[in-house]
């Protein structure tokens, strides 16, 4: 791959709170580029976790779980408001991630070291697509 081949991704990298989905939802819209929250992977990592496991306690299952978990995100499929569709498994979970059961035990989940490097890992396989900006910790 050259230089002029590169996929082009803005990473807007910080701590919660800092503003950091603001700033990229303009960026990407000034530039008609995909705008990419990467903090919906953790609600669906959650999620999965909630199903799969009943809880998110135990930091080791977790984090097997969501290393063995494809999470996607895509442009929005649809006109429902939402501004990105996130996938779980080939399963389109856009709403369901937004759950209070989700927003409960998101943080935890998110602070789990392993969860973290696996979809770290998965978020640049994303950035691989391109014309994207993304929104998030780790990411930079």
């Amino acid at each position: 791959m050259t230089e002029s081949e590169k996929p082009l991704v803005i990473a807007i990298d910080g701590p919660a709170a800092s503003g950091k989905s603001t700033l990229a939802e303009l960026i990407a819209a000034q530039l008609g580029f995909f705008f990419f929250d990467t903090g919906v992977m953790y609600r669906a990592a959650t999620l999965a976790a909630l199903r799969a496991l009943g809880d998110v306690e135990d930091e080791e299952s977790v984090t097997r779980l969501t290393e063995n978990s494809c999470v996607d995100v895509q442009p929005p499929s649809c006109g429902d408001g939402r501004v990105m569709d996130v996938l779980l498994n080939g399963e389109d979970v856009t709403w369901q991630i937004r759950s209070p059961e989700v927003e409960q035990h998101v943080s935890k989940v998110s602070a789990y070291a392993g969860v973290r490097k696996a979809l770290t890992d998965q978020q640049r396989q994303i950035g691989l697509r391109g014309n994207m900006v993304m929104a998030g910790r780790d990411i930079g």
